[in-house]
């Protein structure tokens, strides 16, 4: 297991820690090569892989079905986060509903094991388990011993899929909504930092913080409402409902 503890003096809290890296992993996406297309057809899209475990893949179509919306609202950099298994283009997507059911149902077979999960998708929020593989190229790795500790305690999630593949497939969701939030694009505020990858992330661990009914169940429905789907916590709050130190 990983020594490097979290807590809020960590450097890996701070945003000049995590805002490097996922600078580098924009720039990284949008290098990945596109298909030239007159409308969206998900088979047709120009894939690039990301992560591979066994059966299962996850590569980058693009364009994204975002770069084909109106020109007022047409997001160019988007992507399509995709699961292959078998080397074939699967129908899952994550959708929020799907995340929601997956960590109710850990958190109903096991409180202790959705707090630790809770506690690596902080980690994930913050870049603290991406590692960089090669330069200018950052994966998400988490501890592999948790991983395993998790598996064995939680069982089979409701998607069929490893734990470990479910869990990178949420970091690329993440990964493409740096993309998409974060690239500068003519007539389009600028997006705080932590707009992306941090309020996925969090937003997903509020959601395990108040199924745990260590946060008010009706703080997460009123951000999620308020936000259109967003409903990210501080770090001192994640913090402190789960303990000093995030392992």
């Amino acid at each position: 297991m990983k020594n490097d503890l979290v807590t809020l003096e960590s450097p890996k809290v701070s945003d000049k820690y995590w805002w490097p890296i996922r600078q580098a992993r924009i720039a990284e996406a949008l290098k990945f090569p596109t298909a030239t297309l007159a409308e969206y057809e998900r088979e047709k899209l120009k894939f690039t892989s990301v992560f591979k475990s066994g059966r299962y893949a996850i590569r980058f179509g693009k364009p994204g079905k975002e770069a084909f919306w109106p020109p007022e609202k047409v997001n160019q950099p988007d992507m399509y986060p995709a699961l292959f298994k078998d080397g074939k283009l699967t129908d899952f997507r994550a959708t929020f509903k799907a995340i929601f059911d997956e960590f109710e149902n850990i958190v109903d077979k096991n409180p202790k094991a959705a707090e630790l999960l809770a506690r690596m998708l902080f980690r994930g929020a913050i870049m603290a388990d991406h590692v960089e593989v090669k330069p200018g190229k950052w994966r998400f790795l988490p501890d592999e011993e948790i991983i395993s500790r998790l598996e064995k305690n939680i069982g089979p999630l409701i998607s069929g899929l490893p734990l470990r593949v479910f869990l990178e497939y949420i970091d690329a969701i993440a990964w493409n909504e740096d993309v998409k939030y974060q690239v500068p694009r003519e007539n389009r505020r600028k997006y705080p930092k932590k707009v992306g990858q941090y309020t996925f992330f969090t937003t997903c661990v509020h959601i395990c913080l108040a199924l745990l009914r260590k946060k008010p169940i009706s703080n997460l429905v009123y951000s999620l409402m308020r936000t259109r789907g967003v409903a990210d916590i501080r770090a001192e709050e994640a913090i402190s409902a789960l303990g000093i130190e995030l392992i």
